[in-house]
């Protein structure tokens, strides 16, 4: 493990952070950057969703002192961050990384460590808290079938673990992040987005977790590597044949294995991130619709529009004509 690095004290979690929408937004919000785009809707009380977009350029490392926390899932879609855990004295501090197509679980009441990031890209994620007696209550006809992790979990133990994110998952995911709603109906839509990754998630833990083959590691961080290489070179993206060449597999291993990391194809990942990209430029940096067109690969707009508009259910136009960022004004 490398060296812990010099880091920047950030939050200390108490028992009350996580009562309401106030409370979280004071507990996760980065204090050093105004831009951080941070949305939290309390679904009822105990069950919240919140979807972040943190940038690494502002603060690449911070202090976590956990005194208290409800079960958490995390959904990343972006960056790579590294969060090592203090053990106690004479243990080896234990780490979890969450990466792109990540679903992680954790329960870490009294934990203590830091948080680093790996990439200098823009860290997204969704994430839902859920009261450990309120998760116990919805899956207690379930819980002679779950893994051992998750029931360590519900028992309140200072536990964490992460799988590759599901397709639905994932598409779930970046529903809540990125959506054309205002208002009422913008908390609305995540309010089902955070039941639906409930339901997701409730429903792998009542499935045997580790059914399906997992990659060795040397394959998985091929296929993230490709993942990244796609990202970097959106606007001209390699052919899956030269893309499985770059990293040393063959194009029906990094197809299938595209499928099991991130739920979903090679294909509909690179638009994915092309509109995602796209977007961002267009509401939050102000560039035009050929610009941004351009930016993420597409030479011709009319087919940009046409799969912009598909995604995200309004054309970039009327995107543009929108102030400010994703965020809503509160209830």
């Amino acid at each position: 493990m490398n060296p812990q690095p010099d880091i920047t004290p950030r939050f200390t979690l108490k028992a009350g952070n996580f009562e309401n929408e106030k409370t979280i937004q004071e507990a996760l919000r980065n204090p050093d950057d105004n831009k951080d785009s941070l949305q939290v809707v309390t679904i009822r009380p105990g069950l919240h969703i919140v979807t972040l977009q943190t940038n690494p350029e502002i603060i690449p490392c911070y202090k976590f002192d956990i005194e208290h926390a409800p079960v958490g899932f995390f959904f990343s879609l972006s960056g790579k961050i590294e969060n090592v855990l203090e053990r106690g004295q004479g243990k080896q501090p234990a780490s979890i990384v969450n990466q792109r197509g990540i679903n992680s679980v954790s329960c870490l009441d009294g934990a203590r460590g830091y948080s680093h990031y790996l990439s200098d890209e823009i860290a997204e994620a969704v994430m839902v808290y859920i009261d450990s007696k309120m998760l116990t209550c919805l899956i207690a006809e379930e819980l002679d079938g779950i893994s051992l992790e998750s029931r360590e979990l519900l028992q309140q133990k200072n536990s964490f673990f992460s799988l590759p994110m599901t397709g639905e998952m994932y598409n779930v995911a970046t529903r809540a992040l990125y959506h054309p709603y205002h208002g009422t109906a913008a908390r609305l839509h995540l309010e089902g987005c955070g039941l639906e990754l409930l339901a997701l998630q409730i429903d792998r833990f009542s499935r045997d977790m580790h059914r399906e083959k997992p990659l060795c590691r040397a394959d998985e961080e091929r296929i993230r590597m490709a993942a990244d290489i796609l990202v970097r070179q959106m606007k001209s993206p390699p052919t899956i044949s030269a893309l499985a060449m770059q990293v040393g597999m063959s194009s029906t291993k990094l197809k299938k294995g595209f499928k099991q990391i991130f739920g979903t194809t090679i294909g509909q990942f690179l638009l994915q991130h092309r509109m995602n990209h796209a977007r961002e430029l267009i509401i939050n940096r102000q560039v035009d619709v050929t610009q941004a067109a351009f930016s993420v690969g597409y030479s011709n707009v009319s087919h940009f529009i046409h799969y912009y508009k598909k995604m995200f259910g309004v054309t970039p136009g009327r995107d543009k004509q929108r102030r400010g960022s994703y965020g809503y004004p509160p209830a």
